[in-house]
């Protein structure tokens, strides 16, 4: 239905979510916040099949958007989310405003819009094949902001964990054994660069988005 699909990945609280709702501001583009939840997919799962399964998931987005069906989605109040982190206070970090369930949206024509997908710690753990399939984009962002953030947000990496990663990267997940939490951040933070740079995808800096001033 689609006339291109494309990946989107980056680091997390990096900007990825606003990058997808400033493509949705294109009537031309339908971008999609984490609507693959990697907690349904078995334990056992191999990387291979992890990548398998996603491509079956985007092909049946794709299919729903173009027929006007229901489908999965990582905020189930559309697609105009631009942070998936409120301003509520829980033990001193930033809570979850996103639900993830089912949207729906009008019926597109085929061939009259593009799809992107955005997923971080998952598509960044499996884009060497993933790669392969779709093109990717992948962004990033200045670390002290993003390690700043992950000190205030109620997600894994505030904890300095990224389980969507560690499941299908065993050397990473021995490195965050370490009992220090910043260790484990800065080693995450690591590991994102890295994939990146030895990935040869696209890099888009999250601060030259902002300057870029295309919302305005």
């Amino acid at each position: 239905m689609a006339s291109t699909i494309s990946l989107l990945t980056g680091i997390p609280r990096s900007g990825t979510t606003l990058c997808c709702k400033l493509l949705n501001q294109q009537t031309d583009v339908v971008a999609l916040h984490e609507p693959i939840n990697p907690g349904d997919m078995p334990v056992a799962f191999t990387g291979s099949e992890a990548v398998y399964s996603i491509v079956e998931q985007i092909a049946y987005f794709d299919r729903a958007i173009g027929e006007g069906l229901p489908f999965n989605h990582g905020d189930k109040g559309g697609l105009a989310i631009d942070n998936p982190v409120g301003q509520s206070l829980k033990d001193g970090v930033r809570q979850l405003v996103a639900k993830r369930g089912q949207i729906q949206l009008p019926a597109r024509k085929k061939n009259s819009y593009s799809l992107v997908v955005k997923q971080n710690a998952l598509f960044t753990a499996l884009m060497s094949e993933l790669s392969l399939h779709y093109p990717m984009v992948c962004i990033v962002r200045n670390p002290v902001d993003v390690l700043l953030s992950w000190l205030t947000v109620d997600l894994p990496v505030n904890r300095g964990h990224i389980p969507a990663v560690e499941r299908f990267d065993a050397k990473l997940k021995a490195a965050l054994l370490t009992p220090v939490c910043l260790t484990r951040q800065l080693i995450i933070y690591q590991w994102f660069m890295q994939s990146f740079l030895k990935s040869g995808l696209p890099i888009v800096r999250y601060e030259d988005v902002i300057a870029s001033n295309v919302s305005g």
